[in-house]
């Protein structure tokens, strides 16, 4: 379940963090600097949470990199900017990849 829910994570992420790139990216839109710098800022919290999510690190710093990418997600969801406002429900769906399994207790 655990892994399903980080599939889910991952996608859902992908929509805040490569979107804006590529509609900057595409240079026909006249964007401000400032507006292809916070596209470039979900970019790199995407790859953060992604590398967590993939496990490709060891354990602790999977689960920081997973954490500290999706802070950064919410943190750029919630500047003011209409056109980021449709990737805000994306980074909310994102969220279930914070889920971990409970380990056992042990006595």
């Amino acid at each position: 379940m655990v892994r399903l829910r980080r599939r889910v994570a991952l996608v859902a992420a992908a929509g805040p963090g490569i979107a804006p790139i590529i509609y900057f990216g595409t240079g026909s839109n006249g964007a401000a600097a400032a507006l292809s710098t916070l596209g470039l800022g979900y970019l790199l919290f995407y790859i953060l949470f992604a590398l967590g999510l993939l496990q490709l690190m060891p354990s602790d710093a999977a689960r920081f990199a997973r954490r500290a990418g999706y802070a950064g997600l919410l943190v750029l969801g919630a500047l003011p900017s209409w056109g980021f406002l449709a990737l805000t429900p994306f980074t909310g769906v994102a969220g279930v990849g914070l889920v971990e399994r409970k380990e056992p207790m042990r006595t």
